[in-house]
């Protein structure tokens, strides 16, 4: 599944940092609506209503794409258990399934 970010996501990373996801495209797997996301500065529990993870290495290529400082930043404080990174279903936009194949053909 491909989503497009069209929020600032929540969290604690700096503002600047977050906005740079905006526009960031990615290819997501869905989370169960159970499914317990937490902070990975402040350790606290986020929301526990699904939403969509990524793949740590492939959201920071995608970010890398937009801004090396942001991406950088992550890789400073991303803790090493952090495997996958995830956005609140309003924070994204659900692309339709031709732009994820038109995206693999590039």
């Amino acid at each position: 599944m491909l989503i497009k970010i069209i929020k600032v996501p929540i969290g604690s990373a700096p503002k600047w940092v977050r906005q740079n996801w905006i526009g960031v495209e990615l290819t997501v797997s869905l989370m169960p609506a159970d499914a317990i996301k937490h902070d990975f500065i402040t350790e606290k529990i986020l929301r526990k209503k699904g939403g969509y993870k990524v793949e740590r290495r492939h959201a920071l290529d995608a970010l890398a794409k937009k801004s090396i400082p942001a991406t950088e930043w992550y890789m400073r404080h991303l803790p090493k258990y952090a495997d996958f990174l995830c956005f609140e279903t309003d924070e994204v936009k659900v692309l339709p399934p031709m732009n994820a194949i038109a995206r693999h053909l590039d």
